[in-house]
């Protein structure tokens, strides 16, 4: 016969049981969540670079640090280079014709392969100061001019006469390379149709709103609507910069297709709102750049 109170002892002990159980569960269950979680937020760090947020940032194997930003489907950096060293996944990392994988450098303005470095960077002296060619605080705001063989990382002499087939990383970071003439044309296309333009004035929307030469009635500011946040860098031309407050003009990794002695750029000035798409420059003048990411 069944003791009716050890029956009920029996049921409430293992009722408790079963409390202890399921509060035990809710409690993994909690933890789990907040795995989850943590591994959500992990995943998003790691990409940040990949997010249309432009405090997020990506480091030079120089130590510096760059903010970048994503437009449609690409994902630019929002400052000019400014370091002088390949990394290690570069094609022209531990090459035959660099000391320590750094952009030799040269005092023979009109003919020198790479850039100029100045002595002296707390002056400017525009005899020489062709690539440095602004004190420390000025480069860290507007970048280093390179020329076309140090952007892309080859040696200079290599005569490349035809559109690199794959990306070229170059002077930028692991992960990121200088854009092609096409990749510059995906942000150009972008931008004319999401705002619906008619004639180009993507230009507008890339440059800043302030630090453009405002001297005369042609001023075009920027809104910067996009943060890539577009500088008046300059230029070098020959043995001199130029045009430091007036104009930016970016490599691109293409060379023109009917002379070596060219490769393709993009150019904005400060008295007009284009992103002119079809410039190119003699490949020994000095240049901004910027990377995108692969």
């Amino acid at each position: 016969m069944i003791n009716k109170q050890k029956a009920a002892e029996f049921a409430e002990f293992w009722k408790g049981k079963g409390n202890e159980a399921t509060n035990l569960l809710a409690k993994n269950f909690t933890i789990m969540k907040k795995l989850l979680l943590l591994s959500t937020m992990a995943l998003v760090m790691l990409a940040s670079c990949k997010q249309n947020n432009p405090s997020t940032s990506v480091t030079d194997t120089c130590g510096n640090t760059y903010k970048c930003v994503t437009i449609g489907t690409q994902t630019w950096m929002a400052e000019n280079m400014r370091c002088d060293k390949y990394d290690t996944q570069s094609e022209a990392y531990n090459a035959a014709w660099l000391t320590d994988n750094t952009v030799p450098t040269s005092t023979d303005e009109v003919y020198n392969p790479y850039f100029t470095d100045a002595t002296d960077k707390t002056k400017w002296n525009p005899d020489y100061d062709y690539s440095d060619n602004l004190i420390n605080e000025q480069i860290a705001k507007l970048g280093y001019l390179y020329n076309w063989s140090a952007a892309v990382g080859i040696e200079d002499g290599q005569i490349q006469t035809f559109e690199f087939t794959g990306e070229r990383q170059g002077i930028c970071p692991n992960g990121w390379h200088i854009p092609s003439k096409a990749e510059w044309q995906i942000l150009y296309d972008y931008i004319y149709n999401e705002q619906n333009m008619s004639s180009n004035a993507v230009g507008k929307y890339l440059k800043t709103t302030s630090g453009w030469y405002e001297g005369n009635e042609d001023y075009k500011p920027g809104t910067d609507t996009y943060g890539f946040a577009v500088l008046p860098s300059g230029s070098a031309n020959g043995s001199s910069v130029n045009n430091v407050g007036y104009n930016t003009i970016f490599w691109t990794a293409t060379p023109n297709e009917y002379s070596s002695y060219y490769a393709y750029d993009r150019y904005l000035n400060y008295y007009n709102d284009f992103l002119n798409d079809n410039n190119y420059s003699i490949k020994s003048y000095g240049r901004s750049v910027r990377c995108l990411s692969d």
